[in-house]
């Protein structure tokens, strides 16, 4: 269970470094043709959301009456399926201003350099109750990392694509 989940997390934390360091600077800010977040508002999103969720991985858990790994699947289907639509709650949303590429990216690494600590030394089995996601287990929770972070992977893959085509105008602060 532990080290499964271990695998996907540092494959999905070096697949969005990657992804980030692969955008110039000035492309990282420019929004998207057909409109939407610029790459470096998803990576400011996932920083949001990975800080979110690591407060809650860290902080009041109690022993599951279920298996943890229940809503794994449901997780999983919800964030890939590129039929889904979703609106980010204000608390993650991010700012409409420019990001410093070397600041997002240093900030990406040392939450999910938290995130992955997590994983390797909590009990995963425990459940987290949250306002905005409910009750998870850990693992679950972590999961969650994992597919939300490959579904915005795919965003910015697309808005990478789009830039190649045609760029917008940069977001201004």
């Amino acid at each position: 269970m532990r080290e499964e989940l271990m695998e996907a997390l540092e494959a999905v934390t070096s697949e969005l470094l990657e992804m980030v360091s692969s955008f110039p600077q000035e492309e990282l800010n420019r929004v998207p043709g057909k409109g939407g977040w610029t790459a470096a508002q998803v990576a400011e999103h996932l920083r949001k959301s990975d800080t979110f969720i690591c407060t809650n991985l860290y902080g009041n858990a109690q022993a599951a009456h279920r298996a943890p790994d229940e809503h794994v699947e449901n997780i999983r289907s919800t964030f890939l399926s590129a039929d889904n639509k979703f609106n980010a709650p204000e608390i993650i949303t991010p700012g409409n201003r420019v990001y410093d590429k070397a600041i997002l990216l240093a900030d990406l690494q040392h939450i999910l350099g938290k995130v992955n600590l997590a994983a390797r030394t909590l009990d995963l089995t425990e459940i987290c109750r949250t306002e905005a996601l409910g009750e998870l287990s850990r693992l679950e929770m972590l999961y969650f990392v994992v597919f939300h972070t490959k579904r915005h992977i795919r965003q910015m893959e697309r808005i990478k694509g789009e830039g190649l085509q045609k760029s917008g105008d940069l977001v201004l602060s």
